[in-house]
């Protein structure tokens, strides 16, 4: 997948997981603690299983606002785990939502729901212990 911006690189191109990232919210955040890192990547996917279906009941009420604030949040989410693909796109999304183009963010919603699962599977077995 391209992003909209010629000049960008292809999405593909873009690391799914900065596990440098990860390894200094696990330092720094979790004090080097397994478990709390667990109950912080646990809450990453909780919260972002629920901005994804935010997204979705705002795509088919037309809800650009819930819609921007759900992609944004998981654009955030996805920073802070070193999760720079999931981020990027969710960027990408959100500008479209804030540009009123629902229609697009619902043709590739699956395809952003999938990513978010494969982000999940990583953070799952590449996190610090």
């Amino acid at each position: 997948m391209h992003l909209d911006n010629a000049t960008e690189a292809p999405l593909e191109s873009v690391p799914m997981l900065d596990e440098a990232v990860l390894k200094e919210l696990f330092e720094e955040v979790a004090d080097g603690i397994p478990e709390v890192l667990e109950d912080l990547i646990a809450t990453f996917v909780e919260d972002g299983r629920a901005h994804l279906e935010k997204l979705e009941r705002a795509l088919e009420e037309g809800d650009t606002h819930q819609a921007t604030l759900s992609v944004h949040s998981l654009k955030s989410s996805g920073a802070t785990f070193g999760a720079h693909r999931l981020s990027r796109w969710a960027a990408v999304l959100e500008s479209r939502a804030r540009q009123g183009d629902l229609a697009q963010i619902h043709g590739e919603l699956d395809a952003f729901r999938q990513l978010f699962e494969r982000t999940v599977t990583l953070l799952w077995e590449r996190r610090p212990r």
